[in-house]
């Protein structure tokens, strides 16, 4: 199986047109709920100048991105299956969450969606090995997994990984 990229979007259309030509090796672009939404780990973002302050603004961005890629959206924070459907009836299947019991009845709901489970849960290797994950498609990986690889050997076989390779937060974020 090919490996492909999951892409911040930091709303910079520029980016996506520089990512045309690169299609083939993306997975999907991702990038924050509104603002007003639920909460996210990107959500520093709101104080950019480009970051959109209206509803409008923000489904421009998203028109078109889903007009070359597919599309996940961080709510990592305070998300509720409301959003789910608000995003859902926008054409989103991917969502970034980290809240169990609420990908269940996503799931439930919409059984064509990919949930994964967010850096944010920030899980160990016990906690992948002494838990249940199954709900989420993908599990990111927290940080130290890309400084100590050789964990990766210790993680269970029946879940899929993500390790982002980050250059917005500290090491020991």
């Amino acid at each position: 199986m090919k490996q492909k990229f999951e892409i911040p979007y930091n709303f910079d259309v520029l980016l996506i047109d520089y990512l045309l030509p690169y299609k083939e090796n993306i997975d999907f672009i991702y990038m924050p709920s509104y603002y007003a939404d639920g909460g996210n780990s990107r959500k520093d973002l709101i104080l950019k100048q480009s970051v959109p302050s209206t509803w409008e603004e923000y489904l421009e961005h998203l028109s078109y991105i889903q007009a070359h890629f597919d599309v996940g959206i961080l709510i990592q924070e305070n998300c509720t299956i409301e959003l789910i459907d608000k995003y859902y009836d926008l054409g989103v299947r991917i969502f970034v969450l980290n809240d169990s019991d609420l990908t269940i009845a996503a799931k439930q709901q919409y059984p064509d969606i990919r949930c994964i489970l967010s850096i944010t849960s920030v899980l160990s290797v016990n906690d992948i090995k002494n838990n249940d994950y199954s709900m989420y498609d993908e599990i990111v990986l927290f940080f130290n997994f890309c400084r100590q690889i050789q964990l990766l050997k210790e993680l269970p076989k029946e879940y899929k990984y993500v390790l982002i390779v980050n250059s917005h937060c500290v090491y020991n974020c």
